[in-house]
């Protein structure tokens, strides 16, 4: 359910401080169990009095060093299937956010996800609060090297630091001019004073990003012959498939 624990080891030290870090924090992942978010989850959903079964996965970060922090260059998921099964209601939709899928686990209030349809001509759906993103408030997640801790930070402040350093940033960001959003171009761009919002808007026009995505779930569906949600990052190159699940009870048309 996205409550328990996740904890990021640093690749880099004396081999037993790694190995130390590794046992510790499989450690903290069960322990995770008693903690009172999956406590007050399970409550509410009538299974307080059901054995809790956890397991710990590790799995390689996907992502790439920018300054002091670790993050991929998007992350995302993606719900499909439905729409070929009779008797499912929904549409095929492709979820963004900028940094660690983290984000997409966030209060509605600090949501900054993208939704786009998965069709031939990809339709956006919804920026959600979007004046939050032209402001100063829309955050990202992202891995601190130096704590080895997940940090939320400000898309905007991020960006001052950092927004000249990222290789494919004109891919995430669309400029905001006379309140309309065009295509960003790093160059002569402002991060200081001028505006730009989280779209995707390059990566899903110019890039194969979302017939890769429609081609996985095609494959998947029709291998277990039901609708399936995906989540997925990239270091920015390469596309790494995260996790392959079925769909949540109740789902209609969100990932």
């Amino acid at each position: 359910s996205g409550k328990y624990v996740s904890r990021f080891i640093p690749p880099y030290g004396r081999k037993q401080e790694r190995l130390k870090a590794v046992l510790d924090g499989i450690a903290e992942v069960y322990a995770s169990v008693f903690a009172a978010e999956p406590i007050e989850f399970r409550a509410e959903r009538g299974l307080i009095d059901f054995e809790e079964d956890v397991g710990v996965l590790i799995q390689e970060a996907v992502g790439m060093r920018v300054g002091r922090y670790f993050l991929p260059a998007f992350s995302g998921d993606a719900y499909g299937g439905a729409e070929n099964i009779p008797g499912i209601r929904g549409e095929s939709m492709l979820r963004l956010v900028f940094g660690l899928g983290t984000r997409m686990n966030a209060r509605p209030e600090d949501d900054s996800s993208v939704q786009y349809t998965l069709s031939q001509s990809p339709r956006l759906l919804t920026i959600l609060n979007i004046g939050k993103h032209a402001g100063d408030t829309a955050m990202m997640d992202v891995i601190n090297l130096e704590s080895a801790q997940i940090e939320s930070l400000v898309v905007n402040d991020f960006l001052k630091s950092y927004g000249r350093k990222f290789v494919g940033i004109e891919q995430v960001m669309s400029s905001i001019r006379d309140g309309q959003t065009v295509p960003f171009s790093p160059l002569g761009f402002e991060y200081d004073k001028d505006q730009c919002l989280v779209t995707f808007d390059g990566m899903v026009r110019s890039t194969p990003l979302v017939q890769q995505i429609r081609t996985i779930l095609d494959v998947l569906v029709k291998a277990f012959h039901t609708p399936l949600e995906i989540e997925f990052a990239t270091n920015g190159h390469d596309l790494y498939l995260l996790e392959c699940k079925g769909p949540m009870q109740g789902r209609t048309a969100k990932p």
